[in-house]
């Protein structure tokens, strides 16, 4: 797994392993697009999608405070 910054907000990437978490429900999974934004997985319709269009999936980590 590698970690993302995106617009100082860092996102663990998890796209190969989205599908157990998503079973787990332990977390929240965003699809994160080329423009910045995200969206919330809601289920394998979303993960498919953003498979096959080559987008990362991540999970929330936190803001990078750089000071």
């Amino acid at each position: 797994m590698k970690a993302k910054v995106v617009n100082g907000f860092v996102w663990l990437i998890v796209t190969h392993k989205a599908e157990k978490i998503l079973h787990t429900g332990l977390f929240a999974l965003y699809v994160l697009h080329d423009n910045g934004s995200e969206s919330l997985v809601e289920g394998m319709f979303d993960i498919n999608f953003a498979q096959m269009h080559g987008l990362e999936i991540g999970i929330e980590v936190g803001h990078l405070n750089i000071i």
